[in-house]
């Protein structure tokens, strides 16, 4: 099972401490960190724009699908924030508007 979510979000730029290329849509270099009462869990995952627009340093606010592979992403919510990471410092930020269960 996987979960999609519809997000919103923002990346860095290079200077700010963003990516320093762009990321072809439908990337899986990316982690999303999404905090819950003191529990922090990294996601790995897809994230689409629509019509293959990249994901780039600088670039959003922007809509895009996230889709979560693995199955502790059920708790995902309408309404959380998350972080984007590469690996591991910041590049981005995003909000979740919709969630969608595919199974």
């Amino acid at each position: 099972m996987s979960t999609q979510a519809d997000v919103v979000f923002c990346m860095l730029s290079t200077e700010d401490g963003g990516l320093v290329k762009a990321q072809a849509s439908g990337t899986r270099s990316l982690y999303f960190h999404f905090g819950w009462a003191g529990v922090d869990t990294d996601f790995g995952g897809f994230l689409d724009l629509a019509n293959g627009v990249a994901v780039e340093p600088g670039i959003g606010p922007v809509a895009g699908v996230l889709t979560l592979w693995a199955s502790e992403a059920v708790s995902v919510e309408p309404g959380q924030a998350f972080s984007i990471r590469y690996p591991t410092r910041v590049v981005g930020y995003g909000l979740v508007k919709d969630v969608h269960q595919d199974g």
